[in-house]
């Protein structure tokens, strides 16, 4: 199940496919449901976090030899 959203939970966009298994209403509904929406959010942000410092930081050492 693909589910992006903001995050405020508005949903930008949904697509489902039960491609290697299927999968419940439940299951479909849990992962649609904002507390599910906010958790996925939050799991993005916990595994980004890394590369977008790390993109951060190589940014500003361009900038900086850029301008020195």
């Amino acid at each position: 199940m693909n589910v992006v959203a903001t995050d405020k939970g508005r949903f930008v966009e949904l697509q489902g496919t039960g491609e290697s298994a299927t999968f419940t209403e439940e299951e479909m509904n849990a992962l649609l449901a904002r507390s599910g929406i906010a958790q996925l959010i939050e799991k993005q942000r916990e595994v980004l976090a890394p590369l977008l410092t790390r993109v951060d930081n190589m940014a500003r050492e361009r900038l900086n030899r850029k301008f020195r």
